[in-house]
């Protein structure tokens, strides 16, 4: 026999209607030997959660597992959830028989931080250290603010900012910025900057693109998302918030990376993804913003026509005063997907390999070749949309 349990976070819906949701388990869980129990957690600050836990015979549990999956996802669609708070391979893995109360404490620690849910989006990007890799960014991130014709008194939303690589040539040039990350980290370096600089129309705060409940409708003149939104899941849900935000006549700017592209960040993901487990179900690869024909679906769906959908291809350049493989480096120890991918890596004996692979990829690519510094540029779709 093992244990397994799953974690779900509703964000909305109460104690009763998970309880009548619950009672209709699917047939799966009703064949378990054992017992099945469920543990809901709620403080008054904190949205609902659900500890869902029952006891499989080993020789089952495997063959099952992609099916009962399957049928856990249907049932709980019926209430707006967040991403899993644990992936689908330890949803499996067994662990230590105990009491269901002290079963209920040990998957409470493991998915909670700092008293809250885990958002897996959230500590990707609050792992490691961003900030390394944006200050290679500057240079690229204040042209590409210059050519967006910002004037003084300009409402800007910086969505997915980082720690301002964009937001702070936007509020030198006199615009009232507000830039929001999921990234409690990005978001305290973003204010440590803007107040290094005195720059009081500008400030950060934490919010997730999917979901920006907490700024009202038609505020801001220009919502800029330069490499952030196409992170976050939902892509629809993105795509509405953004238009929802934005002021009637008011511009949205987003830069996206594009799939199969043959530059830098492209390559990265490529190789990153070729070393690291599948995706969980239902994941949507964030590349999949650099495909004009979805971005102009996804606004479609919120309201835009297609003929206020307007690409270019952009380049940003990454300067680094290092060598290629100096700056593979600083991606292994601070960006979190390639800090991710080998983890994976070397967890399958696999890490030489995708450090080689990375390295041939920016020595390639690097535009200096006097070995001591490096410049890559790359390209993305610049996507406009008129509102």
């Amino acid at each position: 026999m093992l244990d397994t349990f799953v974690t779900f976070r509703v964000l909305s819906g109460s104690e009763a209607e998970f309880e009548a949701i619950y009672r209709r388990l699917p047939a799966p869980m009703c064949e378990m030997p054992g017992c099945v129990d469920v543990s809901v957690h709620r403080s008054m600050a904190e949205p609902l959660e659900c500890l869902v836990h029952g006891r499989w015979e080993t020789s089952k549990a495997r063959e099952r597992a992609h099916q009962t999956s399957s049928e856990f996802r249907g049932l709980f669609a019926q209430l707006p959830l967040e991403a899993h708070s644990l992936t689908r391979a330890s949803f499996f893995e067994p662990v230590t028989a105990s009491p269901p109360a002290a079963r209920s404490a040990s998957v409470v620690s493991s998915c909670r931080k700092g008293g809250r849910s885990m958002n897996p989006n959230k500590a990707l990007w609050e792992k490691g250290d961003f900030t390394r890799i944006a200050h290679t960014m500057r240079e690229s991130g204040e042209a590409l603010v210059n050519s967006l014709g910002i004037r003084k008194g300009l409402k800007v939303l910086d969505v997915g900012c980082g720690d301002g690589t964009t937001a702070l040539p936007e509020a030198r040039l006199g615009a009232d910025v507000l830039g929001v990350d999921i990234a409690k980290t990005l978001v305290e370096a973003g204010n440590k900057r803007a107040k290094d600089e005195g720059l009081r129309n500008c400030t950060f705060q934490e919010g997730d693109a999917s979901n920006l409940h907490e700024l009202p409708d038609h505020t801001f003149d220009l919502v800029v998302s330069i490499f952030g939104a196409m992170f976050a899941p939902k892509p629809f849900d993105v795509a509405k918030e953004l238009v929802r935000v934005t002021k009637a006549g008011g511009r949205i700017v987003m830069g996206n990376w594009i799939p199969n592209d043959p530059t830098l960040v492209a390559q990265i993901l490529r190789i990153s993804s070729s070393y690291s487990p599948p995706p969980p179900e239902g994941f949507v690869s964030p590349m999949t913003w650099g495909v004009e024909s979805n971005v102009v679906e996804r606004f479609g769906n919120a309201g835009i026509p297609k003929e206020n959908v307007s690409f270019a291809r952009d380049t940003y350049t990454f300067n680094f005063p290092g060598s290629p493989s100096e700056f593979v480096a600083a991606f292994r120890r601070y960006y979190g997907p390639t800090m991710n991918a080998f983890e994976a890596a070397e967890k399958n004996g696999r890490g030489d390999d995708l450090l080689k692979d990375l390295e041939g990829l920016f020595q390639s690519q690097n535009t200096r070749k006097n070995g001591n510094d490096t410049s890559i540029p790359a390209t993305f779709l610049r996507v406009t949309v008129a509102c």
